[in-house]
């Protein structure tokens, strides 16, 4: 129920068996910091990395491009998913409250996430040239960097 019913599994435990079970790769996402623009929960996504041998996929919480790089350097995430980081540029330009988003999902809901509009507005290719400048490997940096 979207992380609001408790389950009584240990994020870590579960991680491994998948791991053990023949998973190819983890996505770690933490509810707490989904949507939040807060950051990664590093801690969580380190303590996972350290304990399976297959890739592992930080999601849930960017909402600034230092966050990507944290992730992968002090959470040890071998790949990073974004979406809000991204996608709620959108938010900032174009007020939910706007007459011509009228019928466009719960505009209620993101007038409320006051997060969103705290989002570092970022495209693909100013992530990826931040990171290449911190000198963490990316796929089409070059591409990126040519945007």
């Amino acid at each position: 129920d979207n992380g609001r019913e408790p389950t009584g599994v240990d994020a870590l435990a579960w991680a491994v068996q998948a791991a053990e079970l023949g998973a190819g790769e983890l996505m770690v996402t933490s509810i707490d910091r989904e949507g939040t623009g807060q950051g990664f929960d590093l801690e969580l996504t380190r303590r996972i990395a350290a304990s399976v041998s297959i890739p592992v996929i930080a999601c849930g919480g960017a909402g600034r491009r230092s966050h990507v790089a944290e992730v992968i350097g002090q959470g040890a995430a071998d790949a990073v998913a974004l979406a809000s980081l991204l996608h709620y540029k959108f938010i900032q330009t174009h007020p939910p409250a706007a007459e011509e988003f009228e019928g466009e999902g719960n505009r209620d809901y993101l007038s409320n996430r006051r997060e969103f509009l705290k989002m570092e507005v970022s495209t693909l290719p100013e992530i990826k040239r931040s990171l290449a400048a911190q000198g963490i490997a990316c796929r089409c940096v070059e591409e990126a960097a040519h945007a």
